[in-house]
Formats: structure tokens, C-alpha cells, sequence
């Protein structure tokens, strides 16, 4: 694009006008492109299930100590619990 004004295109009838131009010139040089089927695609690789289980236990997870709090407060409330069906008051 033209930094002056001047120069750019002042309507896109200049713009479509410059592109009928060029245009037999391009369809000219398609005419030598070959498409060829020989380049192949890249190959994909799936991972496998070994692999999916890898990578998440890689991944960073909660803290430790979140962990530890999480199974003594589960303890607690199971004592708690339990201790208040053996008294016969739940």
C-alpha cells in the first residue's frame, strides 16, 4: 500500500481496472503450475493410552499439603459421623 495518498487508488473501479490487467498475465502463469499429488501430507500420530496418562500425571497439580487436608477433614467427618450413629443420636 502506498504511504502517499496521491498514489493509492482513488476508486475501486482504478483498483478493478489494474486487477483486468494483470489478469491474463496470472491465468498465464497458473497454466505451468502443476498440482501434484506426490507431495504427501504429514503424517499424525495418535498417542497412545500409556502416553495420555504420562502427560497428566506430569502436569502440576494441587499442592500436597491441599491433598493431605482434603483426606483429614474426609477422616474427621467420617469419625464424627460414626461416633454420632454408635450413640444413637443421629
Amino acid at each position: 500500500m502506498e504511504k502517499k495518498i496521491e498514489a493509492r487508488y482513488q476508486s475501486a473501479d482504478e483498483l478493478i481496472a489494474d486487477l483486468k490487467e494483470v489478469l491474463p498475465t496470472w491465468r498465464q502463469m497458473l497454466r505451468h503450475v502443476r498440482v501434484t499429488e506426490s507431495l504427501s501430507k504429514p503424517r499424525t500420530y495418535s498417542a497412545s493410552a500409556l502416553t495420555t496418562i504420562a502427560e497428566t500425571l506430569r502436569r502440576p497439580g494441587p499442592p500436597l499439603g491441599m491433598l493431605f487436608l482434603a483426606a483429614v477433614a474426609v477422616a474427621v467427618v467420617g469419625l464424627v459421623s460414626g461416633s454420632l450413629v454408635k450413640a444413637g443420636t443421629v
